[in-house]
């Protein structure tokens, strides 16, 4: 049986304009943008869509908690010859903004032909990966917590610049192992605001 990494939710290009109209990048960093955590009930309608069809289709119960979501917008101007500044390695989602177990949607809003290796790699341990995905403008796929993954190594012989857009969309997923960590954080920011009385070797 093989195994699946990423469940194929469909193709919304027909909510990218509005969505990208509530997503816009700073000046001072056209490239990318995390926002604050919101809950599931204070998000917009194109993103309670997409968040709804891709737990009903990957059988996840998550959204009936009313968890918080975490938004995150990645937009790759690329040339010929041009080269990807913070390229993303293999990692799993948990340890970006997340901050914790969360489950996560790519939304491929903007894929322009001409883009080599556009695709995303998924990993079981082993150096190659054990399954890709190739992306289409609209595009949006989910996958469970705990699933390594890593973009392929995009680029393009355009002379004319391309995009490969995509947004992040994290479920926070409030268990055991999320409550530890965020209460390791708060101790250790209580800590930093606080000098050390116990001795310390330096």
């Amino acid at each position: 049986m093989t195994l699946s990494y990423y469940n194929y939710i469909g193709n919304f290009h027909d909510k990218s304009v509005s969505i990208l109209s509530e997503y816009i990048l700073p000046d001072n960093n056209p490239r990318t943008k995390c926002w604050d955590k919101r809950k599931y009930s204070d998000m917009s309608p194109d993103i309670k869509l997409l968040c709804e069809e891709a737990c009903l289709k990957s059988n996840f119960n998550d959204l009936l908690t009313n968890p918080y979501i975490i938004v995150e917008r990645h937009h790759n101007i690329l040339v010929k010859d041009s080269k990807v500044k913070n390229h993303f390695g293999e990692h799993i989602d948990s340890y970006g903004p997340a901050g914790g177990p969360c489950r996560s949607m790519l939304y491929y809003y903007q894929i322009d032909p001409d883009i080599e290796n556009s695709e995303l790699n998924f990993y079981d341990g082993a150096a190659e990966p054990v399954c890709k995905f190739h992306p289409k403008s609209g595009d949006l796929i989910s996958f469970d917590d705990g699933i390594y993954h890593c973009p392929g190594d995009f680029k393009t012989n355009s002379t004319v610049p391309v995009v490969r857009g995509v947004i992040a969309i994290f479920i926070l997923i409030e268990n055991e192992e999320r409550k530890a960590r965020g209460a390791a954080a708060r101790a250790l920011a209580k800590l930093n605001n606080k000098p050390l009385r116990c001795c310390t070797i330096s």
